[in-house]
């Protein structure tokens, strides 16, 4: 009877550590998404970007009341003057959070992104006949909606080659440190909303997934007839009655994603 009892614990516990080894090597299971609840973890994105001496911006043409000099009776003469402010980066960093709204398969995905980006920038006169605000630093802030196709359009993509292309709208603000502060700059050099496109092409580096990113905007044009002191353009030169302007923005990105 001792040696039966002996057998049968021995049998016993080997189920049970047997059992619990079993349960220790069973895969973890990934917790399920609600149905109707966002997976954020699956379709949110963010990207580091930055740009080399390709990034230069033109404020639109903004008519401004300023100083000229005095009339003849002594009084000061104000006009309206031609004002428009061009901006180019050295140097210029952002951060992209994008957001797939939609997959429609791996390959294949809708989504907003928000690439704000500060640049290391100088500001002046766009041309020689009218006013400009003159000083450092710009901001883009730009909204998309955008189609991604191949690489980079979701974590389960397995093509070499993707591409990208979308439309929205871009606040930008230049001369974020101006060299005066006075009416005049506080006038023209005000921040803006204009159009804006972008394309890009992804691919691999190695083992990471990067991005050349193109945008472009541009606003609608404005005429003015008189130059920066407020003279008419016909007076300085008979063959010019009016010139166009207009706001716009050139940019060549490099795209790293850093959660992919």
């Amino acid at each position: 009877m001792k040696h039966l009892l002996t057998v049968l614990l021995f049998s016993l516990s080997n189920q049970v550590f047997s059992q619990e080894d079993i349960s220790e090597e069973e895969p973890k299971k990934e917790k399920p998404v609600e149905k109707g609840k966002f997976d954020w973890e699956k379709n949110f994105y963010l990207a580091l970007s930055t740009t080399t001496y390709l990034d230069v911006v033109r404020s639109p043409l903004r008519m401004v009341n300023v100083w000229v000099g005095e009339n003849p009776d002594g009084s000061n003469k104000y006009v309206d003057v031609p004002y428009q402010t061009f901006s180019w980066s050295l140097f210029s960093l952002g951060i992209e959070p994008r957001v797939n709204l939609k997959t429609f398969s791996e390959n294949h995905a809708f989504a907003v992104s928000m690439p704000l980006s500060i640049g290391v920038s100088q500001s002046s006169p766009s041309q020689n006949d009218v006013r400009g605000t003159e000083g450092f630093g710009s901001i883009q802030v730009p909204f998309y909606a955008k189609m991604y196709l191949g690489h980079g359009s979701t974590y389960d993509s397995e093509k070499e080659y993707g591409v990208s292309f979308g439309a929205g709208l871009e606040y930008n603000k230049l001369a974020l440190l101006p060299n005066k502060f006075d009416e005049e700059t506080t006038k023209g050099n005000k921040g803006w909303v204009m159009p804006v496109f972008t394309i890009g092409i992804h691919f691999w580096r190695m083992s990471n997934p990067v991005e050349i990113n193109f945008k472009y905007g541009a606003g609608k044009p404005k005429e003015y007839y008189v130059n920066g002191e407020g003279e008419l353009l016909s007076a300085v030169d008979p063959n010019v009655t009016s010139r166009a302007a207009r706001s716009s923005s050139f940019k060549l990105s490099f795209v790293y994603l850093m959660n992919y």
